[in-house]
């Protein structure tokens, strides 16, 4: 079994969001276009890429200025979601100093992904490494199970 689109998974992106992939848009939140001097959206929101092969799941997100300690990764098998979350905190405002464009994103974040029927759970790896997350998640080989039904 293989990942769903993804990219369409109500888990996975907020619904009120333009995309970047697959011919999405750059609208922000009801129809505004999100321009370079847009503060409207100041919520912090990795980038993130999920690949597939036959053996694994890939997660790859930047989440430049975070330590390693600042990301939580959790996986609840029941439902069979990925998430990893964190947050980015804004610097000090100094007195003396007046903004002329601000356009880093700073505050919470959490981004979950829905993973197959074929997972394993207890395999699950991540390291951070200048900024960039990355998740492997293996999966299992899939076991064709068929059985005999006698006919009465």
């Amino acid at each position: 079994m293989s990942l769903s689109r993804w990219f369409q998974d109500p888990f996975f992106d907020e619904p009120f969001f333009g995309t970047q992939r697959g011919g999405g848009t750059n609208l922000a939140p009801y129809g505004r276009q999100q321009g370079l001097f847009d503060t409207s959206l100041q919520q912090f929101r990795p980038q993130t890429d999920v690949s597939e092969t036959d053996k694994e799941i890939r997660v790859v997100a930047n989440t430049p200025g975070l330590r390693k300690e600042d990301i939580r990764i959790d996986v609840d098998d029941q439902n069979r979601l990925l998430t990893f979350s964190g947050e980015t905190k804004r610097e000090d405002k100094r007195d003396d100093e007046t903004h002329h464009l601000i356009e880093r994103s700073y505050g919470r974040f959490t981004r979950s992904i829905r993973l197959p029927k074929n997972t394993d759970f207890d395999n699950i790896k991540a390291n951070m490494d200048n900024g960039v997350l990355k998740i492997i998640v293996p999966k299992k080989e899939q076991q064709i199970k068929t059985k005999s039904i006698n006919v009465e």
